[in-house]
């Protein structure tokens, strides 16, 4: 999609920016990880906020400001600056409220192959999601969240008619960008993007729109563990949205009275406990070295007089 964009001679864009993560999002939409207390952090956004009640209005107007005209440089005398990192779904609502006026292109695809993709991209084809699970649980629920609240104002793309269909779905996104010159011949390489963050193939030169093998994604579901990991994903809640974007649980994912590849799942399985564990001990050693308030600051009672979760999740 971003080469795509590329491709029109209107925009400008570099990997993966992630540029609105830094000051867009507070402790109860967004975990951070930082050598620095993010809960004092947090405690002092308060004390401006209590002591100061114009401060979130004036936060939010100089990020806009200060960040509009970052993003007028990066994009020189391109039209459009794409600023594009698959976390910016956690934090979808406030983008919309900071830049009203952005067009927003949200692109959906079906999780089950994006979990494939990752996979195979970053971890060599073993199925380890620690650090992306925040994509398929909140981001996910976020996303679709959004998509429904501003469907009058943004762009939905799905990845799968993309690539089969690219002729609609570029259409549908030069109408929405005011952009006639989006990708006028499918067939045309597409422009090498820079950076580091992002899609691995964004530095190949050469490549065009293909939809081979994109059905693939389905023969990675190979024993019972990955098949089980799948169905967690859809929630009776979340399946029931799932299936009106045409993310159904494929037929090949359904539970099996005989467990398909024992032992390649099971060997899975303990893979992914030892990680767990591991990841919640240094948490925790974490915890106990840099995050624990030097202050002595309770953090605030909610209305049931409940103590915040700032602590917990502003690690």
């Amino acid at each position: 999609m971003q080469r795509l964009l590329l491709s029109s001679g209107e925009c400008a864009s570099t990997g993966e920016t992630s540029l609105l993560l830094r000051f867009v999002g507070n402790s109860q939409t967004v975990q951070r990880y930082a050598n620095y207390r993010e809960s004092n952090l947090e405690l002092s956004f308060r004390d401006l906020c209590d002591h100061h009640p114009d401060f979130p209005e004036v936060y939010s107007q100089t990020i806009r400001s200060s960040m509009l005209k970052l993003y007028s440089h990066l994009a020189g005398d391109k039209r459009y600056y794409i600023d594009k990192t698959p976390r910016y779904t956690l934090i979808a609502n406030e983008i919309r409220q900071f830049f009203p006026d952005a067009k927003i292109v949200v692109l959906w695809r079906h999780p089950l192959a994006i979990a494939s993709s990752i996979s195979k991209t970053f971890f060599k084809g073993r199925w380890v999601f620690d650090d992306f699970m925040v994509d398929f649980d909140t981001g996910l629920d976020r996303l679709y969240a959004f998509s429904q609240t501003h469907a009058n104002s943004i762009c939905c793309v799905h990845y799968e008619t993309l690539i089969k269909n690219p002729e609609q779905e570029l259409k549908k996104l030069s109408e929405y960008l005011d952009c006639a010159t989006l990708c006028q011949d499918t067939s045309l390489k597409l422009p090498e993007i820079k950076g580091t963050l992002g899609d691995p193939t964004r530095h190949s030169k050469g490549t065009s729109i293909n939809s081979t093998g994109s059905e693939n994604w389905k023969l990675d579901y190979t024993n019972w563990y990955r098949k089980q990991w799948a169905r967690r994903i859809y929630t009776p809640q979340r399946r029931e949205w799932l299936n009106t974007l045409g993310y159904g649980l494929p037929d090949c994912i359904a539970p099996s009275t005989t467990p398909k590849n024992l032992i390649e799942g099971y060997q899975e399985w303990r893979y992914h406990r030892k990680k767990m564990r591991k990841g919640l001990r240094l948490m925790q050693q974490i915890f106990k070295q840099h995050h624990i308030s030097p202050y002595g600051v309770s953090p605030p009672k909610q209305g049931n007089g409940e103590a915040s979760e700032l602590d917990s999740q502003s690690i």
